[in-house]
C-alpha cells in the first residue's frame, strides 16, 4: 500500500458522512500537540471506504466513511483535521467531496470551492500495535454507558496521586465493576454479565479516555465488544473503535472508605432532597460550598447554607424515615453528584459521624451501587 502517491488519485466521497466520521474521531485531538502529526487525521482509502484514525498518544480512536464509488489502488494519508472540518463546515453541502491526492498536496473540491493543503507521511502516524486477540466480554452500549456516567464523577482531576486521575474496571468473571474516588468521595457500581472464560482483569483507565467514551456512546441495546491487554483497552462498537493507554498503578483500596458500621439512616425524597440542595447552594459559600443537614426529632431535614458576606439560606423537609436528631455538614457538590446519578425516588443515607464517610445508596437500585461522601467540616 502506497502512503503517498507520486500520480494524481481522485476519491469522491459523500460529504455529511465524511463530516460526520471527522466529527466522531476528532474528539480526542488536542489544540496544542507535541507531535504535529497528532493534529492530522490518517485516512487509510481502500475498495469503496475510508477508515479514519485519530490520536493524541493515549486515546485512538477509527471509524469507517463510504466511498461514492471504489478506488482502485489502496492508498493512506494524512491530513489536517480541523482544517478539513472546517472546509466541510462552510461548504455547499448538497455537493459531494472530491479529494485529488498529488504527491504530498491534497486537493479539495467542493462544488465551486477549492482548497489545497499539505499532508505529512502516513507511515509515522503512531498507531497503537495489538499484542495479539485478548478476547472481549461483550456488553451492551446502555449498561456500559450507565457503568461509566455514574463512576464518573468521582474521578479526581489533576490530582499528584496520578492513579486517582482516572477509572479503576474489574472484571471477575461474571460481574463488570467501575471504582471512582478522589479522596473525597467514592462511586462503585457494578452489572453482572454472563458468565465468561474471559481472564479477569483489573486495570486503571485515564480520565481523558472515560470522558471520550461517555461523550461517544449511548443508550441503545447494541452490543459492543471490551478487551483489555497489558498495554491497553480497546472498545469496539459498530461505529467506531477505540483503543487508550493505560495507568500503570496499584489502585488504592477503595473497601477502606466505606464504613464497616453505620450509626443510623435516614430515607429521604430524592427529588426534594435534590431540590433543596440546589436552593440553598444559591448563598452557600462559593469555596468550600458547605451545606449542613440538621435532621430534627420531628422527622424533618433542614438545610442551613451560608455565606462570607453573613447570607443565609435555609430549606426544610419531611423525612420518610428519620434517624435520632443530628448534625452533619458536607459540600453540596459532592451531594448534589450523586443525587443527579440516582434513579429511584427514594434514596438512603447511612450516617458514621464527622469522621467516617456517609453512604449513599438507592431504595430498590436496578443496579448494584455503593457511593460514599465524606463529611466536611465547617
Amino acid at each position: 500500500m502506497n502512503t503517498v502517491s507520486a500520480k494524481l488519485m481522485s476519491v469522491d466521497i459523500d460529504q455529511s458522512s465524511l463530516y460526520e466520521g471527522l466529527k466522531l474521531v476528532s474528539g480526542v485531538i488536542e489544540s496544542s500537540q507535541v507531535m504535529q502529526i497528532l493534529s492530522f487525521v490518517h485516512m487509510h482509502i481502500e475498495s469503496n471506504k475510508i477508515i479514519l484514525s485519530a490520536s493524541n498518544a493515549e486515546v485512538e480512536i477509527q471509524t469507517t466513511v463510504n466511498l461514492i464509488k471504489p478506488v482502485q489502488e489502496a492508498l493512506a494519508i494524512t491530513v489536517p483535521c480541523r482544517k478539513l472540518m472546517d472546509i466541510l463546515r462552510y461548504a455547499n453541502k448538497s455537493s459531494p467531496v472530491v479529494f485529488e491526492i498529488e504527491g504530498a498536496k491534497l486537493h479539495v473540491s467542493i462544488d465551486r470551492s477549492r482548497f489545497t493543503v499539505n499532508m505529512l507521511a502516513a507511515d509515522q502516524f503512531p498507531f497503537f500495535v495489538s499484542k495479539g486477540d485478548a478476547g472481549k466480554i461483550e456488553i451492551s452500549e446502555s449498561e456500559l454507558s450507565i457503568l461509566l456516567k455514574r463512576t464518573a464523577f468521582a474521578m479526581a482531576f489533576q490530582d499528584v496521586r496520578y492513579f486517582l486521575n482516572g477509572l479503576l474496571m474489574e472484571f471477575n468473571g461474571a460481574e463488570l465493576k467501575a471504582v471512582a474516588t478522589d479522596g473525597h468521595r467514592l462511586s462503585v457500581n457494578a452489572i453482572d454479565l454472563p458468565a465468561s472464560q474471559l481472564e479477569h482483569f483489573r486495570v486503571i483507565i485515564p480520565r481523558k479516555t472515560i470522558l471520550e467514551v461517555t461523550r461517544l456512546i449511548g443508550s441503545t441495546d447494541q452490543m459492543l465488544g471490551l478487551s483489555v491487554n497489558t498495554d491497553f483497552i480497546e472498545i469496539e462498537h459498530p461505529k467506531f473503535r477505540l483503543r487508550s493507554n493505560l495507568i500503570d498503578a496499584q489502585y488504592p483500596d477503595y473497601q477502606k472508605l466505606v464504613p464497616k458500621v453505620s450509626d443510623d439512616q435516614a430515607l429521604l425524597d430524592t427529588a426534594s432532597f435534590r431540590l433543596a440542595l440546589n436552593r440553598v447552594n444559591i448563598l452557600a459559600n462559593e469555596k468550600f460550598r458547605g451545606v449542613r443537614l440538621n435532621f430534627t426529632d420531628d422527622n424533618e431535614l433542614i438545610f442551613e447554607s451560608n455565606n462570607l458576606d453573613k447570607e443565609v439560606a435555609t430549606e426544610t423537609i419531611k423525612v420518610l424515615e428519620a434517624p435520632a436528631a443530628t448534625s452533619i455538614a458536607f459540600n453540596i457538590a459532592y451531594l448534589s453528584d450523586v443525587l443527579s446519578v440516582i434513579e429511584s425516588e427514594k434514596v438512603l443515607m447511612k450516617l458514621s459521624g464527622m469522621e467516617t464517610g456517609t453512604v449513599i445508596q438507592e431504595d430498590g437500585a436496578m443496579i448494584n451501587s455503593l457511593f460514599v461522601v465524606m463529611p466536611l467540616t465547617l
